[in-house]
């Protein structure tokens, strides 16, 4: 693993399926490179890594405007939107400072609300029990 623009190791979690996923091109690619995108012994370089993305997603017939950036985006997105913290998105993200991640991702906390003011009435209401 490489270090981060700050010079940190980080690792992320994967599911079971998706790191099978990511072992099976690993292996299938491991004659030729031991980087999954790569033609050799070298990281490959981000202008290859962005020709791969453009024809994966000309094959997908995903639309065009999405960059490969926007994958991150879609992710943080969903997680914060799925209910986890953001402090844990932003570590992540690599974001040192989880108010870049909020900055970034407001959008998707506004949703989060709703839940909050429901749970809120509940207790007013006498419905749920203050813990």
């Amino acid at each position: 693993m490489s270090p981060t623009k700050a010079g940190d190791r980080r690792g992320l979690a994967l599911d079971e399926h998706t790191l099978a996923l990511v072992e099976a091109a690993r292996a299938e690619r491991s004659a030729d490179s031991p980087w999954i995108f790569g033609d050799d012994e070298h990281p490959p370089r981000p202008d290859k890594i962005g020709w791969w993305w453009k024809r994966t997603r000309t094959l997908a017939v995903i639309d065009p405007k999405w960059r490969l950036h926007d994958l991150r985006h879609w992710s943080a997105t969903h997680a914060i939107a799925g209910g986890h913290n953001v402090r844990s998105v932003a570590a992540r993200l690599g974001h040192a400072d989880p108010t870049t991640t909020m900055r970034t991702y407001a959008h998707a906390l506004e949703g989060l609300d709703q839940p909050i003011a429901d749970t809120v009435a509940g207790v007013l209401d006498g419905d749920q029990v203050d813990r």
